[in-house]
């Protein structure tokens, strides 16, 4: 790991950091594992003048994340910048150990000034380890026109997986889907997985690519892989709220509208709904309608591969109580045909918060509900959201985030759906599971001189491994590193897998028998009944004799083998009757949530009801959504899904032989 500490307390003695623009080369290079001797650095600095008392010298691997620090201590390398030439030259003793890995390595240099000012520089690829590795290079190319050559309308694809076996070797492609690595001399397999929105081509299935070399130093090019486009858009709106706090306005929320397709996607139109009784106080682009708490942009078109972002700010009432849940929602469309439509509509839920530790991790399933909990049995994808905040004193120059992937995820499947500042992702082993989301140069400014700017999050998406058993329990937690400071840690988040309990159980009455079955949803393997007049039972289907005529609730709590709870309650009539029409069955009428956002679970308790019809109307009186009952007896609840209608208030009118009612739903 990394000497944090010490470096830290260097900064703290000597002052705050100049962050150069210093382009560095180092010599000799490359080397071979287990070099030791010195090592000389050259480069370019405007904005250092200062002799130094010392430099500190970090290579850090750029596929394994392995570190090496030398010069920690002041004065064991010498360097002096002179602006009138602009040279920088310092040297000092290297030693790499035997095992280090062959590749290329990223520098930071640090540098110690007398004046109390300091620079902090960082190059890319600064060292070369050889040894007795051989290159092997490629791309990962869209190649629209299926021809398995990179021409006109052709590009690379970014940021994209590529794997080499024997040895699990991995490694990113570049910004123009060019990759390079180094590995011992010797015959591999690369394979990558296909990019969004488009199928392998070439090579041909498996879709694999074999690369030899024969001598140390060789190079083994070519091993390219095309990938045809499906021609279709796919638009993916993506929400990141920040922290809401009573009384306050929000630090700036964001709207994402992604194309995460090789398509145009023309006469887009972005929408965000904003939390009810907030106020939408200012936008960065001002969106072209705002009516009630929908804000409305015209876009236009999104190009390929491309994001729009839409910023703005909301003010929180002063009496909203710490913990009051929220709800923001956003909606796009487009004319052009898309590969998928169900992800055009997203929502973020979260929870108004006072006094804070702004560096916090979520989990949401691919529903938007929060997944810190229970998650339902299916695959579901998992949607992390990490945030950080600089509450330092001085700006941060960059942040590291370091996550190691549960291993009950598919590491390949990870996917960045937004983040607050461009960023690389490091992978520090060869299964994908350990891995770094570096912000270099955020140059994020501290809470106290812009609290507005001071944060920073990102969001990615990766699914569970297939056929996990019910039960297992996924926990992800994050370390944030600001600068060489010690790392942040999150909270950690746990997502257990386990199926939902039922929500009625049935009955049979004989006279003053009555007989109970226990819904089976959930497979609960502990029941726990009271029968309303002090006698209880654990069977999963009793039969109970009440000994005398009355109105009883009876109660039935549920609880299965990972750890579900539910308690579900109906009343019996025993010898009297219950209601007997619809007015009266209103009286025990539960509509909850009410606001609603993805669906409102309806109660009714009633002893007989024929013909019962439910019509969800909006402010127009038109029937948006209706539901038939053949009848009731005794208790009935409904989910009634509310999370593809437009915000807004509703009626929901029943209707029976009997008699009518209308009550009012409010839609988030």
């Amino acid at each position: 790991m990394r000497k944090f500490g010490f470096l830290f307390l260097l900064f703290l003695l000597l002052g705050c950091a100049i962050h150069g623009q210093t382009s560095l080369s180092i010599s000799p290079s490359p080397v071979s594992p287990g070099y030791f001797g010195t090592m000389t650095i050259t480069g370019v600095n405007t904005n250092f003048d200062i002799a130094t008392r010392g430099i500190s010298l970090t290579l850090q691997h750029v596929n394994t994340g392995q570190t090496y620090d030398f010069g920690v201590q002041p004065g064991m390398f010498h360097a002096t910048w002179d602006t009138t030439t602009n040279d920088l030259l310092t040297s000092g003793y290297v030693s790499l150990p035997m095992n280090a890995p062959l590749g290329f390595y990223n520098g930071t240099l640090v540098g110690y000034g007398d004046g109390g000012s300091n620079m902090y520089v960082t190059q890319n690829n600064l060292l070369t380890v050889l040894g007795n590795g051989a290159y092997y290079m490629g791309k990962v190319v869209y190649d629209r026109d299926s021809n398995c050559t990179q021409n006109g309308g052709d590009f690379g694809v970014a940021n994209q997986l590529v794997t080499a076996s024997p040895g699990g070797y991995t490694c990113m492609t570049d910004a123009n889907g060019n990759f390079v690595t180094i590995l011992p001399v010797g015959t591999y397999t690369f394979s990558t997985t296909h990019p969004n929105g488009s199928t392998l081509v070439c090579p041909a299935s498996p879709f694999t690519q074999q690369a030899t070399t024969a001598a140390i130093g060789d190079t083994a090019s070519g091993i390219d892989f095309y990938a045809k486009p499906d021609h279709l858009a796919d638009l993916e709106p993506t929400i990141f709220n920040g922290h809401h706090r009573p009384g306050f306005t929000t630090n700036y929320f964001h709207l994402f509208l992604e194309n995460q397709s090789l398509e145009p996607a023309l006469n887009c139109v972005a929408q965000l709904v904003k939390p009810a009784g907030f106020t939408f106080s200012s936008f960065v682009v001002t969106p072209t309608t705002i009516n009630g708490d929908t804000a409305t942009w015209n876009i236009g078109t999104v190009a390929p591969l491309s994001t729009v972002t839409f910023l703005g700010r909301a003010a929180v009432p002063a009496n909203v109580p710490i913990g009051t849940p929220y709800t923001y929602q956003a909606f796009a469309t487009t004319s052009t045909a898309e590969s998928n439509t169900l992800n055009n509509t997203t929502s973020r839920l979260d929870t108004v918060c006072g006094s804070f530790d702004p560096n916090d991790k979520q989990v949401r399933d691919d529903n938007g509900n929060n997944a810190d909990g229970f998650i339902l049995p299916g695959n579901t994808t998992l949607r992390y959201l990490i945030r950080f905040q600089n509450t330092g004193t001085d700006t941060a120059f960059n942040i590291s985030i370091a996550d190691v992937i549960d291993p009950n995820l598919d590491a390949t499947t990870l996917k960045v759906n937004a983040a607050s500042a461009a960023y690389q992702i490091e992978y520090l082993d060869s299964l994908g599971h350990n891995l770094r989301f570096n912000f270099d140069n955020i140059m994020l400014p501290d809470s106290h001189v812009n609290e507005a700017a001071s944060h920073g999050f990102i969001d990615y998406s990766i699914d569970q491994n297939p056929g996990l058993a019910q039960g297992v329990t996924i926990s992800n937690r994050a370390d944030i590193y600001f600068d060489f400071n010690q790392p942040v840690l999150t909270n950690t988040v746990h997502s257990k897998i386990c199926e939902a309990l039922g929500t009625q159980f049935t009955s049979s009455v004989n006279g003053m028998q009555v007989s109970f079955v226990a819904p089976p949803a959930g497979n609960p393997d502990n029941w726990s009944w009271d029968f309303g007049d002090g006698n209880s039972s654990t069977l999963e289907m009793p039969t109970h004799t009440y000994a005398s005529n009355g109105a009883y609730t009876v109660c039935l709590a549920l609880e299965n083998a990972c750890g579900r709870t539910k308690t579900i309650c109906a009343n019996m009539y025993i010898g009297v009757s219950g209601t007997g029409n619809l007015q009266e069955a209103l009286r025990s009428l539960t509509l909850a949530p009410n606001p609603a956002h993805d669906q409102v679970e309806l109660q009714i308790d009633a002893e007989r009801l024929h013909g019962v019809a439910l019509t969800l109307r909006d402010l127009q009186g038109k029937a948006v959504e209706q539901w038939n009952v053949n009848a009731i007896f005794g208790k009935y609840v409904k989910q009634l899904p509310v999370g593809h209608l437009a915000p807004g208030l509703y009626f929901l009118n029943l209707q029976s032989l009997e008699a009518q009612y209308t009550v009012k739903l409010m839609v988030e």
